[in-house]
């Protein structure tokens, strides 16, 4: 047997023009539930994207833009597992 320790769950916004959006993910049950706006940043682009890392399964959320800010985060899919620690049992077969 052996722990895995998974990185906790971040997000982030990906832009070329866009920069200084901070996210903080709220996980709920091991689920990524909502994500806060803790701060907007400024210049993004309509094809902005967020990356959620961490846990299991892919987590994802759409940004809501508004005059170049990062207004809100819908999220598309909670993924799973996330800010967890992992036992996993291996098993040999002679």
């Amino acid at each position: 047997q052996y722990y895995k320790d998974i990185s906790p769950t971040t997000a982030k916004v990906i832009d070329e023009t866009g920069s200084g959006c901070e996210l903080l993910p709220n996980i709920v049950d091991d689920y990524v539930e909502s994500i806060t706006v803790v701060k907007p940043g400024f210049r993004y682009s309509p094809s902005a994207t967020i990356v959620i890392n961490g846990g299991f399964g892919t987590a994802s959320a759409t940004p809501v833009i508004k005059g170049g800010r990062i207004f809100s985060a819908i999220i598309t899919a909670t993924g799973s597992y996330h800010n967890k620690l992992y036992k996993y049992v291996k098993t040999y077969i002679k």
